[in-house]
């Protein structure tokens, strides 16, 4: 049966008009939404899911409640998204990295490192054409990811990071 939905999403749901659409939006939206709730590991009872979104078929993939997959998404490794997280678009998460460690084989023929799962927790914002690269396995708590960063590490809570590679660019502070 998870094989016959993926098919479906993978072909043809994926390929349905965003959610913002004016005509149907909703309604396509509560289709890619009932899908996806069959293709994930678990998920909350709201989210968002548009289109474009490339998830691999043997991916373990957890979602919260109230959290959005931002269009032209490429998950490319086991995800786990807390409650609130705000993904824009074309945003990728690489799941492998090729070895080059020797010099006496060629980079192509030492295989790959491939990446531990990703948690992303509670109110995190990574805007559009973020890249998160194999080697990060945290992005905590409140943090927000600048549009256009390559974040190589960690993020530490409730940090504004961003830049090439990413970097600090201010903490966030309680307000109220």
């Amino acid at each position: 049966m998870r094989l016959l939905i993926y098919i479906l999403y993978r072909f043809v749901l994926r390929h349905l008009p965003r959610s913002s659409s004016k005509f149907f939006g909703s309604y396509i939206n509560y289709i890619r939404f009932s899908s996806c709730k069959f293709l994930f590991y678990s998920s909350g009872s709201k989210f968002t899911v548009e289109s474009k979104i490339n998830i691999g078929y043997r991916r373990k993939i957890s979602i919260g409640e109230s959290s959005g997959l931002g269009y032209n998404l490429n998950i490319g490794r086991d995800l786990s998204l807390g409650n609130y997280v705000m993904i824009g678009p074309d945003v990728i998460f690489f799941g492998q990295n090729h070895k080059y460690e020797s010099t006496s084989i060629p980079m192509v023929n030492q295989g790959y490192n491939k990446a531990q799962i990703l948690v992303i927790e509670d109110d995190v914002w990574i805007g559009e054409r973020v890249i998160v690269n194999s080697t990060v396995n945290r992005i905590a708590k409140g943090s927000i990811i600048a549009a256009g960063s390559v974040v190589t590490k960690d993020v530490d809570s409730y940090c504004i990071i961003g830049g090439n590679p990413a970097k600090l660019i201010k903490k966030r502070n309680n307000v109220l």
